[in-house]
């Protein structure tokens, strides 16, 4: 199947999706009505049990089919749907997938994005986004939690800011690179040469968090970063970081 660029966008549909998330380009794809296009042809393939990718080449999307024997059963999977945080005032939520197969890799899908994160990043990232709920629920109660002393690869600052609320920010480069499948791989780097990219976690403004790339930044609610971090953890057999929200898509703030 394959779906003309002409028939929902006015502009490079990379650029579109990209835009219409970090509102740093404003673009004018009808992003909705491309997404429900191609979910439409993804459900139908998933409710024959038949694997499918989406893959963009020259500006068209394409739903490409597989072969069933090319399925791995998936060791652990969890979806939600998350609020975009900028974008709340809009009620906007994004599509969140986490899982994992039979390797040393956790995978996240955040809307059409598919991500690979090698275990010991997988870890570190789930940690730093329950610091920056610690210090968001802080912020929101008027007090100041101390998260726990550990060696971490992200490297964390708190600061203080005028109104006397704090922020937290984790950072760190890594190797990354896009696999011919088009999923953006991250993995620790052996030395410094091979740092090609950078993630980090951030708290925003109003009790929001945000992960960012460096192509892309995906703002979700404290209950959603939550999720997420226990999301990440169960992924790779370990025991969730708090018990504030279960993995049901169900619950909402």
């Amino acid at each position: 199947m394959q779906f003309s660029q002409s028939a929902f966008c006015h502009e490079p549909f990379n650029c579109c999706w990209r835009a219409t998330r970090c509102h740093r380009q404003p673009g004018k794809c009808d992003l909705k009505a491309c997404n429900f296009s191609i979910k439409k042809y993804l459900t139908f393939s998933l409710k024959f049990f038949v694997p499918a990718s989406v893959v963009i080449f020259n500006n068209k999307a394409m739903v490409k089919f597989m072969s069933k024997t090319k399925m791995q059963p998936a060791a652990f999977f969890a979806e939600r749907e998350l609020i975009y945080w900028r974008g709340r005032e809009d009620d906007e939520q994004y599509p969140c997938q986490v899982s994992r197969q039979v390797d040393h890799y956790v995978s996240l899908n955040l809307d059409i994005m598919p991500f690979r994160f090698a275990d010991a990043v997988a870890e570190d990232i789930a940690h730093c986004l329950y610091d920056a709920v610690l210090i968001t629920v802080g912020n929101l109660a008027g007090f100041v939690p101390t998260p726990a002393y550990r060696d971490s690869i992200l490297d964390r600052t708190y600061r203080k800011r005028v109104s006397g609320e704090w922020s937290f920010s984790a950072i760190s480069r890594f190797s990354c690179y896009e696999t011919e499948g088009d999923v953006y791989v991250v993995e620790l780097a052996t030395d410094e040469s091979e740092k090609t990219g950078k993630v980090s976690v951030y708290t925003i403004e109003d009790g929001g968090v945000e992960l960012v790339f460096d192509f892309m930044c995906y703002s979700f609610s404290m209950h959603d970063a939550v999720w997420l971090s226990n999301a990440l953890m169960e992924a790779m057999g370990r025991d969730p970081l708090d018990a504030l929200e279960t993995v049901s898509a169900g619950c909402r703030p």
